[in-house]
């Protein structure tokens, strides 16, 4: 089916904010990651060989949802943007160590501009103000509720916020194949 007829019959179906998706497919198998229940690094041959060919040629019965793995594991920066829509853009950054005349004149450029800027190491400068901006003073100064997502049968909940950053810790920044780890709600 050519990208133009597949855009409009997508945007001719009525779907309410939130819902559930539709019956979920997957890819081919010789476009899965070599092992089920393992992982491919984003910027792998595997990856980048399902995205150039035309998803709509593979869609097949649904996939057995435990051996679809997928983690945020040896991805990088770079294949992200190589992947992602040309709206994806690299953000620029500058050390809080540029000399202060170099610095000043960064920040005021990208907020003129309105681009972001990340400012490293701001966190550890001898003039950030420690006692704000962590989790305790969130937690204590911002939202008492915070709006998260069941994953797994997409209902919406409100959820205390230190019970949210609570279950936010406990998960891992990646994920290992075979460890089971409950992610069922995300912000």
């Amino acid at each position: 089916m050519p990208f133009e007829q597949a855009r409009r019959r997508l945007m001719s179906q009525t779907v309410e904010w939130g819902a559930p998706p539709p019956t979920r497919s997957h890819m081919a198998p010789a476009t899965l990651p070599p092992e089920s229940g393992t992982t491919t690094p984003l910027s792998s041959s595997v990856h980048r060989n399902a995205t150039t060919t035309s998803r709509m040629e593979y869609v097949v019965e649904d996939a057995p949802r435990s051996k679809i793995f997928v983690s945020s594991k040896d991805w990088t920066v770079d294949a992200l943007l190589q992947q992602g829509p040309p709206s994806f853009k690299k953000v620029a950054r500058i050390s809080i160590k540029e000399p202060l005349p170099k610095l000043r004149s960064a920040i005021e450029f990208h907020e003129r501009s309105g681009q972001p800027l990340i400012i490293e190491g701001w966190h550890n400068h001898k003039d950030w103000p420690m006692d704000i901006f962590t989790v305790d003073w969130f937690r204590e100064h911002g939202q008492q509720e915070a709006k998260a997502r069941n994953v797994h049968d997409w209902t919406d909940i409100n959820i205390p916020i230190h019970e949210l950053i609570r279950k936010q810790r406990a998960i891992p920044t990646s994920i290992t194949p075979g460890v089971w780890v409950n992610l069922s709600f995300y912000l």
